[in-house]
């Protein structure tokens, strides 16, 4: 990541210059009050420029089966439901500190800081959609949410590159109601020490990965992480 190097880079210039000077002061405490800040400073001629980390939380959710149930119940239900996710999401998605990218026609594609703000994101969302199709059964529907993380490309706004890719073809492994994360967003939980739950299912073919793929289902929080195979 760009901001551990920028912080590597500056300790050994530091550390050379403190051997050549007898005299010379260590300047890292400076460093480090401008890494935690995340903010752009240069210390004359001697520190460099402290790059933005383009670390991100990729979200897509997903309305299952859109085309098919609005074949069925209609275009007024399709809109009613496509008004009812997007409200839900963007409300959840704000209280988390997330960043709604864009909309994919029956879903939307979401950036969070951190892991434990997209996976509370997610949770909100399938919590206040069942509330909503339990309260409105004859206009209910279902939404599946995948999850990764990395460094995507901002471009004009949008985001691309493998972390985006993987998400959103994670889609078609995911059931309704589901969300499913990437290996790497994985690992993010367990060194946060986030407390969830998660079942795992290996050897996922993903559309545009040669190799297969592990895919984690989020569950339920808990106090401690409880990992086994689903089925």
């Amino acid at each position: 990541y760009p901001r551990y190097h920028a912080i590597y880079q500056k300790g050994i210039l530091d550390a050379a210059k403190h051997i050549d000077e007898d005299h010379s002061t260590l300047s890292l405490e400076q460093m480090f009050s401008a890494w935690y800040t995340q903010q752009e400073t240069k210390e004359e001629n001697t520190t460099p420029l402290i790059p933005h980390s383009n670390f991100a939380v990729i979200m897509f959710t997903d309305i299952v089966n859109s085309t098919k149930e609005m074949q069925k119940k209609g275009q007024k239900w399709f809109l009613n439901a496509l008004e009812v996710h997007n409200n839900i999401v963007s409300q959840a998605t704000q209280s988390n500190h997330g960043h709604a990218v864009k909309h994919t026609g029956d879903g939307m594609l979401l950036s969070f800081p951190t892991v434990e703000k997209g996976l509370q994101a997610a949770i909100t969302i399938q919590e206040a959609l069942q509330q909503f199709n339990t309260e409105n059964t004859t206009q209910a529907f279902n939404v599946r949410i995948s999850v990764t993380a990395g460094e995507p490309t901002n471009i004009g706004g949008d985001l691309f590159g493998l972390p985006v890719n993987l998400a959103a073809h994670l889609l078609p492994c995911i059931e309704a109601g589901q969300i499913g994360m990437s290996e790497p967003c994985y690992t993010l939980c367990q060194e946060a020490q986030t407390p969830y739950t998660f079942t795992k299912k290996t050897a996922c073919q993903v559309k545009g990965f040669e190799a297969p793929q592990t895919i984690y289902f989020l569950e339920q929080q808990t106090k401690t992480h409880i990992k086994k195979e689903a089925p």
